[in-house]
């Protein structure tokens, strides 16, 4: 094959692969390494803790709305004027609102966090495990989870009628 055929048949594989881009790709709940799903939590359990950018361990239950993001995602990106929008709505309706950056350093997280101006704290993900635990494929991944913990919303769109 060609060189220049090669390529193209590259490009086309890249822009239909899910993740960051200009089109969200769909959500998938199960985990993208194999295995169940993970089973629903009991109320008022624990769904998972991950340290903050000041380092401290900060333990998640529900309700909450997620933001699974990373630092190069351009989607992520353009959609925080929005994610803000729901940030401020659902603090109050009584929800907690999390951001996790996903498999970066403290330092992209905290760039992103500068530069877009976050109003809700920011988790880390280094080793991807909660973004394996609910089966991100893509990014960004809006996550709610009512006060049960069970998931009630999972895309990679902002959630309408929150």
């Amino acid at each position: 094959m060609k060189k220049s055929g090669l390529l193209w048949v590259l490009f086309i594989l890249l822009a239909f692969l899910p993740g960051c881009g200009d089109a969200p790709a769909p959500a998938r709940r199960e985990p993208e390494r194999g295995g169940a799903p993970a089973r629903q939590p009991v109320n008022g359990e624990v769904l998972f803790r991950l340290p903050g950018l000041d380092g401290r361990e900060v333990t998640v239950r529900g309700p909450t709305a997620l933001f699974f993001f990373t630092s190069w995602c351009a989607y992520c990106k353009q959609v925080m004027p929005d994610v803000k929008r729901l940030a401020d709505q659902a603090h109050r309706q009584g929800w907690r609102v999390y951001g996790i950056n996903v498999s970066e350093s403290a330092d992209k997280a905290q760039w992103f966090v500068q530069n877009y101006q976050t109003n809700f704290p920011v988790l880390l993900d280094q080793s991807g495990r909660v973004a394996d635990q609910f089966g991100l494929v893509g990014f960004p991944t809006f996550i709610l989870l009512d006060q049960n913990g069970r998931t009630i919303y999972d895309g990679h769109t902002i959630p309408q009628n929150f």
